[in-house]
């Protein structure tokens, strides 16, 4: 279990409030126990969570975002088995509010912990429409008292990078953005061939110069509310400059 003062020295280093500390630890020991079991080599992990772990990204989430090959049932019973053994380690954790959909699974990780006022939420999402086109395996390293580092079962940054281009033509949202940025300033390659087929999964498309234009068109005030409390404090002025950043790195790839 992760102590007060450690919670207060990653929230110092960070330059984040406590209660994202708390709920990243409860993301970090979820995705330890749920990669030890038997049948999460068919549990894709993806997204901007993904991307903080997996490639250090400074964003915060309260997410989970997966794609599962398993029939619904076994995915039931695997997140159920994962929260159970969580409890080992996280006191007065616990899931509700599965609802299990045609084309995914939603739930969600709740936890209250005794040093913030504040119970807090983990939103997991599981896709189960579409096959991953990537299998990546990679350890998480993280300052956290985890030990050994979780193990998971990802798809490739290219492949999570393309699937944020898809979200950012269907919902526009100041994370997405975020996260394009970062994935492209680290030198992830745009490959457009796999934006088009995420793109066919929906029966959908987009052009390169309507991407743009969406972009371009995103009202500065919501991607400020959307993104703030997710960055640590010193990064948010840099969210003025995020949109103009970004189109300036996909001019070059697109």
């Amino acid at each position: 279990m992760i102590s007060t003062e450690q919670v207060s020295q990653l929230s110092q280093r960070w330059q984040i409030d406590q209660v994202s500390i708390i709920r990243e630890y409860v993301q970090l020991v979820f995705l330890s126990k749920i990669y030890n079991m038997r049948g999460s080599e068919d549990l894709f992990f993806k997204g901007g969570t993904a991307i903080r772990f997996l490639s250090n990204s400074f964003r915060f989430s309260e997410d989970l975002d997966f794609t599962s090959l398993l029939p619904p049932s076994k995915l039931k019973k695997l997140l159920k088995d994962a929260v159970k053994a969580s409890r080992g380690e996280i006191v007065n954790c616990a899931m509700d509010k599965l609802e299990i959909k045609k084309n995914s699974i939603t739930t969600r990780l709740w936890h209250k912990a005794d040093i913030v006022d504040q119970a807090l939420n983990v939103h997991l999402e599981i896709s189960t429409r579409e096959k991953p086109l990537t299998r990546v395996s990679s350890p998480i390293e993280t300052l956290f008292p985890i030990s050994p580092y979780p193990v998971v079962t990802h798809l490739s940054m290219e492949e999570i990078m393309a699937e944020k281009i898809r979200a950012l033509a269907k919902r526009a949202k100041g994370r997405d953005i975020f996260d394009l940025w970062f994935l492209m300033s680290k030198e992830v390659p745009l490959k457009w061939e796999i934006v088009e087929k995420k793109m066919k999964f929906y029966k959908e498309s987009i052009e390169p110069d309507k991407l743009l234009k969406k972009i371009k068109n995103m009202d500065e005030k919501k991607i400020f509310h959307d993104l703030n409390k997710f960055l640590p404090k010193n990064y948010r002025p840099f969210i003025k400059d995020l949109k103009s950043k970004a189109l300036s790195y996909l001019k070059k790839q697109l």
